[in-house]
């Protein structure tokens, strides 16, 4: 007779993640910053990537796998966080190509959490410095050309993670689509971030049901300055509070197949 399999780490456990993290990244890349690192957020980042044309913001929605008004859904549901859920988050310490720049992304994500957190709609972003008690964690995904970042939809996996990339330290000036606002990109990463989270919330891009389709579905008001567009710099307005608000004070749905 065979012996049980004895598993010294549950499978799909946030334990697990890590360790398929530590494979991936190595177990020097998985430290965390701590509370004191974040203390001091530098003045700039230090990394100066190669230039490039600005071209999206992120590509939460372009993987299929990942795909991310307010314009909700996703193929046949509509994900959300359970209303009253707080998301811890941690960000690491190392990837980076200095830990300035760690630092300096960490505390613009900070920034974006505490924004979305003063919307007040029921569900708060949480910094926490171990890995072991975060639901997502912030991480450098080096250069992935024009792209600034990605992040992912509520979803029941362990740990989750947001990326940010190397074009979003960049430090050419640049002017919006509007013809009129000028920014560096690292100089916007807090709103780069809005914008991330509002995917982490549930949120589609505000243009997703004309361009993306993939189930998107348009709750409330429409808004071609969403922070969910791609203004540049994105920017939550009185618009995505309202329906945000609106979307995580819905009923729960429920199912009932007839017993025919």
């Amino acid at each position: 007779m065979a012996a049980p399999k004895v598993f010294s780490v549950r499978p799909g456990s946030k334990q697990e993640a890590i360790q398929q993290a530590q494979k991936s990244l190595g177990t020097n890349a998985m430290a965390t910053l701590t509370a004191d690192q974040l203390k001091t957020k530098p003045g700039e980042p230090k990394g100066v990537p190669e230039t490039s044309e600005l071209s999206y913001t992120c590509i939460t929605e372009i993987d299929p796998e990942q795909v991310a008004s307010i314009v909700v859904g996703l193929d046949r549901t509509i994900p959300r966080w359970k209303p009253g859920s707080v998301i811890n988050y941690a960000t690491y310490a190392d990837g980076y190509p200095n830990q300035e720049d760690a630092i300096y992304a960490a505390n613009a994500l900070i920034e974006a959490a505490d924004s979305w957190n003063a919307v007040d709609f029921g569900v708060q972003f949480n910094w926490v410095p171990n890995l072991e008690d975060a639901a997502f964690v912030l991480a450098y995904g080096k250069d992935k050309g024009s792209v600034l970042a990605s992040a992912y939809f509520p979803n029941a996996e362990p740990l989750n993670t947001v990326w940010v990339y190397s074009f979003a330290f960049d430090k050419e000036p640049r002017v919006g689509r509007d013809g009129v606002t000028k920014f560096k990109n690292y100089e916007i990463m807090k709103n780069v971030f809005q914008h991330e989270l509002g995917h982490v919330l549930g949120l589609r891009h505000e243009f997703a049901i004309e361009r993306e389709g993939a189930g998107a579905v348009r709750l409330f008001s429409k808004d071609p300055n969403s922070v969910m567009s791609y203004l540049f710099p994105p920017e939550i307005q009185e618009s995505d509070k309202k329906d945000l608000r609106a979307f995580y004070g819905l009923p729960q749905l429920v199912d009932f197949v007839p017993d025919n």
